[in-house]
């Protein structure tokens, strides 16, 4: 599995893909996967519009569940799909390919090999908070993509505001462009470690010097007067010279 983080405002969004265990697979595969798959959605920021799709190899039949899963599910439920109806009742997800009426060549996801049946079998769930989000969800059967699952797709909505586009990426361009540059000059052959060390770091800082700025320190707010600051010397001034003498705060 793999996850991929989408810059947004006001949210970003987060699209996981994964690949399920098939059913003739061992207990053992089965179990980390769905031990794996939790952690990695409860490394997702709670207001993230979150999307898990790909091939769970398991059938939500087209019972209703309240929250889970809509009438428009194929096939009857298998052991795989009570293990995914629990994923999703356990972290508050929609399988969203069964709440819309599609023709059933839209609704199909996989034909195996010989085509004498058909199933649905890849899924695209997405947190509860954003159900209203999704507003289609169903195949493409004439798309040529070299497999024996159709391309499924998902229309969604969602109210997003520009991202303001930053200079970074270019600058890290840059910057490893010249630190390559340099780097092809350098000579490895017959060099003491330190020495060619030392050559090393001088090429990264000067590369760095030239295309990266320094970070501004940002100055602390002081909660303090200049005055009341001063207090703390003067006791310690008077302590030193043995004096007893007690400094008045008051006056500051």
């Amino acid at each position: 599995m793999m996850a991929i983080r989408i810059q947004g405002q006001p949210l970003n969004i987060t699209i996981i893909q994964m690949y399920a265990p098939t059913t003739d697979a061992e207990e053992e595969e089965v179990g980390d996967f769905y031990g794996n798959l939790p952690d990695m959605v409860n490394m997702t920021p709670k207001k993230d519009a979150i999307f898990i799709i790909g091939n769970w190899n398991s059938k939500a039949e087209d019972k209703v569940l309240d929250g889970v899963t809509g009438k428009y599910g194929v096939g009857v439920q298998n052991k795989a799909g009570e293990r995914l109806i629990k994923f999703c009742q356990g972290n508050t997800l929609v399988v969203t390919n069964t709440l819309f009426q599609q023709p059933k060549r839209r609704l199909y996801t996989w034909i195996p090999p010989d085509g004498k049946y058909r199933n649905q079998i890849d899924f695209i769930l997405c947190s509860q908070r954003w159900r209203s989000a999704i507003q289609s969800v169903k195949t493409r059967p004439g798309a040529d993509c070299g497999s024996d699952h159709e391309l499924l797709i998902v229309k969604i909505h969602l109210k997003l505001k520009r991202v303001r586009k930053t200079e970074a990426p270019i600058m890290i361009w840059e910057y490893a462009v010249d630190v390559r540059n340099r780097f092809e000059s350098l000579v490895i052959e017959d060099r003491q470690p330190k020495e060619l060390w030392a050559e090393i770091r001088e090429i990264v800082q000067k590369a760095a010097e030239k295309h990266i700025p320094k970070a501004k320190k940002s100055r602390k707010a002081k909660w303090l007067s200049d005055k009341a600051l001063e207090v703390p010397k003067e006791r310690w001034d008077e302590k030193s010279k043995g004096s007893r003498t007690r400094i008045r705060v008051s006056k500051y």
